[in-house]
C-alpha cells in the first residue's frame, strides 16, 4: 500500500470504502486474467500448424503463470488452478474428437504447466529466506522480478514444469493410439516454455511492485532506440538474402537492456519479438537463414529467437538494474557515513570519498589529497611505516587504533582535542597480487574515549573502595554462594578473598534459613535487608556482626546478584552488653542492683497472680559493717561486701535472684517459695555467714546478718510492696538482737536465730543414747475402713523435757550426721515391728528417710546388715522419702531404693505436688507411693483449684499403677472429698493424733481391727 492509499484511506469518509474498492478491483483483476486465459487457450488450439501441435507460442501458459503469481492465498490459487484445468478440457471436449481420457490429463497439463510453475517459484524463493522469515502459514507466490536470479528462477520452474506436464499430454497420446515422438515432445515443451518467458516474464517484470518511476527521458531514450530498431528490422526485412541478419535486432535490445529500467526494456524486447514474427509471416524466413521448408524447423527457429530476445533483454536489464542499486546504495551510505572514509594509494595519495574525509584531508596545490600526520594518545608522533594506511598497503588489516592529528586543517583548535579510532584494509584490484590501495575508516571516538576513560576511572575507583572498604563486602548468588568479596571480609572470617570463592555463606555459621528469607525480601527491588547474626570464623570464634542485604537487579521476576555488607560489631555488642550490665548491676559485687531487682519484682508480682503460685523476698543487712569500715577501713569493708555476695549466691538456686541495693543492704528474690523454704534459706545465710566469719579477728568475728522475709501474698493481702513489708520484717530481726531471721506467721512475727539447737559435739551422744523413741500416728485404708498402717514420727526426751522434733532434725542435718538419725530411727522401727504384725498381721509401718541417706553406700550397708539381722516380713516397712535434703547422687540413691525393693519394701515420696523436685524425682526413681502435700488436702473442699490438683495427682498414680496418702485430713468433709476422688490412704488429726506404741496398739489395732472408718 503505497503513501496515496494510505491517506486515502485514513480520510475517507466511509472507512469501507477503500476496502469495497479494493475489493472490486481485485474482482475485476481476475475476470480480466479470466478471459485472457480462456481466449488464449482458444487462439493457442487455433494458431497452430495445420494437422500439427506446432505453435510459434503458446500463450495460454504464460498467462496462467502470470495469474498465478498474483494470487495472496491457498483458496485463491486453487481457484485459479480448477479454472485452467477445465477451459482446456471444455474445450477439447465439445469442440474436438478427444476422450474423456484424454480430456482430463489435457486439463492436469496445463494446471501443472501454468500454476505449477508459480507454486515451484514460490518454493524455490521460500526456500532460501531466512527460517524466521519462510511462510509456512500462508500462499506466498513469487510475485515480483527484479533481479537476474528471479529470471533464472523463473526459467527453471518453466522447464521442470514444462517438461513435467509435456509427459502427461505424452501418457495421453499412447493411451489414445496416436502417433508421438521425442521431437514432438521437445517441440511441445519449447512452445510452452516460449509462451511462459515471452507473456509471463515480461509480465511479471512490468506489474513487479516498487518498481522505480520512470523518469522521461528514460522514455525520450526508449523512443529514440525504439525508432532504431523499426529502421534496423526495415533494412533486415527488406533486402530478401538468405542470411541470419535477423539477430542484428539484438543490439538495439542489448542497449535498452543496459540503460532503460526493467519495464521499458522487456517491453521493448516483448514488441521487438512480435514485430519480428509478423514479419517473419509476411516476408518469409530469409533474415533466418532457414533453408529447410519444416514447418518444425521455422517454428523453433523463431521461439529460439523470440526466447533469445526475451531472456537477453530480462537478464541484462534486471543484472544491470541489481548493479546500479547496490552502486548507489554503496554511494548514499558513502556519503551519510558519519565517518571519515578514505581511499590511499602506494604514492600516498588520498581519495576522500565523502564529506566527512574532506575535512581532515589535506590538499596540495596541485590538487592532490593527502593524509594529515598522526599522533598517539599520548603526543607521540606515529612514524609513516607505522600509520594504518600504510600498514593496510603491505597487506594488514588494521582496526581500532586511537590517534590525535599531528596537524589541524584550518588550525581549529577543536580537532586538535578530538580521538579518532582508524580502521584500515588492504584493497585488490583486479589482477593485483599486492594490494594497491587501502580503505581507510576514521571515527570520531572523542565522546566514547573520554566515557570509557571515566567509566574506567570509576571502576578503579569502585574497586579499590570494594577492595579496601573497612566493613566486609561481597556479592553473593540467591544460594548464599560467595561469587567474589573484599579483604575486609576474609579477614572477617580469617582467610583470604580467593579462598572465599565459592563458599557459602552458611558454610560461617549464618543461621539456617537466612538466604531464603532474604531473597523472599528482595523480590521488592526497592528493599534493604537488615540483620544481626552470628558469624563463625575458620578458627572457630564467634563474632556478632550486622548485615545488610540488598538486590543488584532482578530479571524476569527473579533475584539477581545480592551485595551484603557486613559489618564487625563485637565489641560494640560487648560494650553495649557492659553498658547495659552496669546499668542493671553492682559495679563492686557484680548482683544486680536495685534498678533490676524493682524490675525483676514487678514482673514476679504479675505472674504470682496470674499462676497463682507464691514467692518470698529476704532483704538482709550485715550487722556491725560500719564497724568494719570504721576499724579495717573501706577496702576491708568492699571486700566483706564481695565475699557476703559470693556467700549468697552459693545459698541459692540458679532460678533465684540475689542483688544489692546499696550500702551493706542485700536482697534475694525467690520465686516458687513458700514461707518455710524462705525461712530454711535465711537461717542457712545466717548460719553460713557465722561459720565465714568465725576466727577471722575480733572485729570481723562480730558480723552477721539480720533478714527479713516477705511472702507476696502477704504483701499483697497487705496491699504494699514485698520490700516494705521485708522491710518491717528486718526491722524485727534488728530489734530482737541482731543475726536472725524475721517471718510472719498467722498475723505473728516469729524471729529465729540460725545458732543450732544442739553442738556438733552433743549430737552423737544423743543419737546413740536412749532419748529417741517413735510415736506412731495411724494411716486409715479408706477402702476398708481399717487401720493396718501407721507413720513413725521421731520424738526427743532430753532430761525429761521434749525437744521440737524440727529443730533437733535440722541440728542433725546441719552436723551431717543425717544418716546416723535414719539408722537409730530404722533400730528403733524395726524393734516393733514384730509387736505390730503379731496384733495385726498385714500391719506396715512408714519411717522417713533423708536425702542426704541415699547416697550414702555406708548408709546403704547398714541398713542391710539389719534387715537381713531381723528377717524383716515383706511389706512391712514403708520408707518416705523427704525433701528435708536434696538428693545428690541419683545413681547411689538408685542403688539404695532397688536394695529396699529387694527386701520387699515400699517406698514413697512425700510432700508431692509442693514444688518442683518431686516431679522430677518421679521421673528418675521408682516409687511405689505417693503422698499428697498436705497444704492440697487441707484447702481441697473449699478450693476448687486444690482439690483439681489432688484429682490430677491421684488420676496420675493410678495411671501408674501407685498408691495414694492424702495427709492432713483434719474433718469428715476432706475425708470424704479424698475417698470420692479414689485416695487410697488418709492420715491426719481426723483419723488420729500420733501415740506411743502401747496406747496406738491399744487404740486402734487390738479394739479397732475391723471397724469401719467413718
Amino acid at each position: 500500500m503505497n503513501e496515496t492509499s494510505r491517506w486515502l484511506l485514513a480520510n475517507s469518509s466511509d472507512p469501507l470504502s477503500y476496502r469495497d474498492s479494493s475489493l472490486l478491483v481485485a474482482l475485476v483483476r481476475q475476470i480480466v486474467f479470466a478471459l485472457a486465459y480462456s481466449i488464449a487457450v482458444i487462439g493457442s488450439y487455433s494458431l497452430v500448424y495445420a494437422d500439427s501441435l506446432v505453435a510459434i507460442v503458446w500463450p495460454s501458459v504464460g498467462i496462467a503463470v502470470w495469474w498465478a503469481v498474483t494470487c495472496r492465498s491457498w483458496k485463491n490459487f486453487a481457484l485459479i488452478c480448477g479454472y485452467v484445468f477445465l477451459v482446456p478440457a471444455i474445450y477439447l471436449h465439445f469442440f474436438t474428437e478427444t476422450s474423456i481420457r484424454g480430456v482430463i490429463l489435457a486439463g492436469i497439463a496445463h494446471a501443472i504447466a501454468g500454476p505449477g510453475v508459480a507454486l515451484v517459484m514460490a518454493f524455490m524463493e521460500n526456500a532460501q529466506l531466512p527460517e524466521p522469515l519462510r511462510k509456512r502459514h500462508a500462499f506466498a507466490p513469487f510475485s515480483h522480478l527484479r533481479l537476474s536470479v528471479d529470471v533464472f528462477r523463473l526459467l527453471v520452474a518453466g522447464i521442470v514444469m514444462v517438461a513435467i506436464s509435456k509427459l502427461i499430454v505424452i501418457f495421453a497420446y499412447a493411451l489414445a493410439d496416436l502417433p508421438y515422438s521425442f521431437t514432438l515432445y521437445l517441440t511441445m515443451a519449447l512452445r510452452d516454455l516460449t509462451g511462459i518467458i515471452v507473456v509471463a516474464g515480461p509480465g511479471i517484470a512490468l506489474s513487479t511492485p516498487l518498481v522505480p518511476n520512470i523518469h522521461r527521458s528514460a522514455w525520450r531514450e526508449f523512443a529514440v532506440v525504439f525508432i532504431a530498431t523499426i529502421g534496423l528490422l526495415a533494412l533486415i526485412f527488406g533486402f530478401a538474402v538468405d542470411l541470419p541478419t535477423v539477430y542484428l535486432a539484438m543490439l538495439p535490445l542489448y542497449w535498452s537492456a543496459t540503460r532503460l529500467p526493467v519495464p521499458l526494456a522487456v517491453l521493448h524486447a516483448v514488441i521487438t519479438s512480435a514485430i519480428v514474427v509478423v514479419l517473419y509471416f509476411l516476408l518469409g524466413t530469409g533474415p533466418f537463414a532457414i533453408t529447410d521448408d519444416s514447418i518444425l524447423v521455422q517454428a523453433t527457429t523463431i521461439q529460439l529467437f523470440v526466447l533469445m530476445c526475451i531472456l537477453l533483454s530480462l537478464v541484462v536489464s534486471t543484472t544491470v538494474q541489481q548493479t546500479s542499486a547496490l552502486v548507489e546504495e554503496l554511494e548514499v551510505v558513502a556519503k551519510t557515513l558519519p565517518d571519515a572514509l578514505f581511499i590511499v594509494n602506494k604514492n600516498g595519495t588520498a581519495f576522500p570519498v565523502n564529506a566527512g574525509a574532506k575535512n581532515f584531508a589535506k590538499q596540495s596545490p596541485d590538487g592532490h589529497y593527502f593524509m594529515p600526520k598522526l599522533q598517539n594518545i599520548d603526543g607521540e608522533p606515529i612514524d609513516e611505516k607505522e600509520r594504518p594506511s600504510s600498514l593496510a598497503l603491505r597487506g594488514q588489516s588494521v582496526e581500532g587504533v586511537l590517534a590525535k592529528l599531528g596537524e589541524v586543517p584550518g588550525e581549529d583548535p577543536a580537532l586538535a582535542r578530538r580521538i579518532f579510532k582508524i580502521s584500515a584494509s588492504p584493497m585488490y584490484l583486479r589482477g593485483e597480487t599486492e594490494p594497491g590501495h587501502a580503505l581507510v575508516i576514521w571515527h570520531d571516538s572523542t565522546n566514547q574515549y573520554y566515557t570509557m576513560q571515566q567509566l574506567t576511572l570509576a571502576y578503579e575507583e569502585s574497586r579499590l573502595l570494594f577492595e579496601n572498604a573497612p566493613q566486609g563486602i561481597a556479592m553473593l548468588e540467591p544460594s548464599g554462594e560467595i561469587v567474589i568479596a573484599n579483604r575486609s571480609f576474609g579477614d572477617l572470617v580469617g582467610t583470604t578473598p580467593v579462598r572465599l570463592l565459592g563458599r557459602n555463606l552458611e558454610d560461617f555459621g549464618v543461621e539456617e534459613g537466612t538466604m531464603e528469607y532474604v531473597t523472599t525480601v528482595l523480590l521488592d527491588p526497592e528493599a534493604v535487608v537488615h540483620l544481626d547474626r552470628s558469624l563463625e570464623t575458620l578458627r572457630g570464634k564467634q563474632k556478632n556482626v550486622a548485615m545488610s542485604f540488598s538486590s543488584m537487579g532482578n530479571v524476569g521476576g527473579r533475584i539477581g546478584t545480592l551485595l551484603v555488607n557486613v559489618v564487625d560489631v563485637t565489641e560494640r555488642q560487648e560494650l553495649i552488653e557492659l553498658v547495659e550490665h552496669l546499668a542493671d548491676h553492682d559495679s563492686l559485687t557484680g548482683l544486680v542492683n536495685r534498678r533490676r531487682l524493682e524490675s525483676n519484682i514487678e514482673e514476679l508480682i504479675l505472674k504470682n497472680e496470674r499462676e497463682s503460685t507464691e514467692s518470698a523476698l529476704l532483704l538482709l543487712d550485715l550487722d556491725y559493717f560500719k564497724e568494719v569500715n570504721d576499724s579495717l577501713g573501706h577496702k576491708a569493708g568492699d571486700q566483706l561486701l564481695i565475699e557476703f555476695a559470693e556467700i549468697l549466691k552459693d545459698s541459692v538456686r540458679d532460678s533465684d535472684v540475689v542483688g544489692r541495693i546499696g550500702g551493706d543492704e542485700f536482697v534475694i528474690v525467690l520465686p516458687h517459695t513458700d514461707r518455710d523454704g524462705a525461712e530454711a534459706i535465711g537461717i542457712r545465710i545466717i548460719e553460713l555467714v557465722n561459720q565465714h566469719f568465725k576466727g577471722r579477728g575480733k572485729v570481723l568475728s562480730r558480723v552477721s546478718v539480720s533478714i527479713g522475709v516477705s511472702l507476696f501474698s502477704d504483701a499483697r493481702a497487705q496491699g504494699v510492696n514485698p520490700f516494705i513489708l521485708a522491710d518491717q520484717l528486718l526491722y524485727d530481726a534488728k530489734h530482737a538482737g541482731r543475726n536472725r531471721v524475721a517471718v510472719r506467721r498467722a498475723e505473728n512475727t516469729i524471729v529465729r536465730s540460725a545458732k543450732p539447737a544442739f553442738s556438733v559435739e552433743e549430737l552423737p551422744e544423743i543419737l546413740e543414747s536412749h532419748s529417741i523413741r517413735l510415736e506412731l500416728q495411724p494411716i486409715l485404708e479408706l477402702e476398708t475402713g481399717r487401720v493396718d498402717a501407721a507413720e513413725g514420727l521421731l520424738r526427743i526426751n532430753l532430761d525429761g523435757t521434749d525437744v521440737p522434733p524440727g529443730q533437733f532434725i535440722q541440728s542433725v542435718e546441719q552436723a551431717g550426721l543425717a544418716p546416723k538419725l535414719d539408722i537409730a530411727v530404722m533400730r528403733e522401727g524395726i524393734k516393733h515391728i514384730e509387736r505390730l504384725r503379731a496384733v495385726c498381721p498385714t500391719f506396715s509401718l512408714a519411717l522417713n528417710l533423708s536425702g542426704y541417706s541415699l547416697s550414702s553406700a555406708k548408709m546403704r550397708e547398714e541398713l542391710r546388715a539389719e534387715f537381713r539381722a531381723h528377717d524383716l516380713p515383706r511389706e512391712s516397712i514403708r520408707f518416705e522419702i523427704t525433701e528435708t535434703a536434696p538428693i545428690e547422687d541419683i545413681d547411689a540413691a538408685k542403688e539404695f531404693m532397688q536394695m529396699l525393693k529387694d527386701f520387699g519394701f515400699h517406698i514413697a515420696i512425700d510432700d508431692f505436688g509442693a514444688g518442683h523436685e518431686p516431679y522430677q524425682y518421679l521421673k528418675k526413681f521408682d516409687f511405689s507411693v505417693l503422698k499428697i502435700a498436705g497444704e492440697f488436702i487441707e484447702g481441697m473442699v473449699t478450693n476448687r483449684v486444690d482439690r483439681s490438683i489432688v484429682e490430677s495427682i491421684a488420676q496420675l498414680a493410678k495411671d501408674e499403677e501407685m498408691e495414694t496418702v492424702a495427709e492432713f485430713v483434719s474433718s469428715k468433709e476432706i475425708l470424704e472429698a479424698v475417698r470420692e476422688i479414689g485416695v487410697t490412704y488418709a492420715q491426719g488429726f481426723y483419723i488420729g493424733k500420733s501415740k506411743p506404741i502401747d496406747e496406738f496398739i491399744a487404740t486402734y489395732l487390738e479394739t479397732n481391727q475391723t471397724a469401719t472408718w467413718g
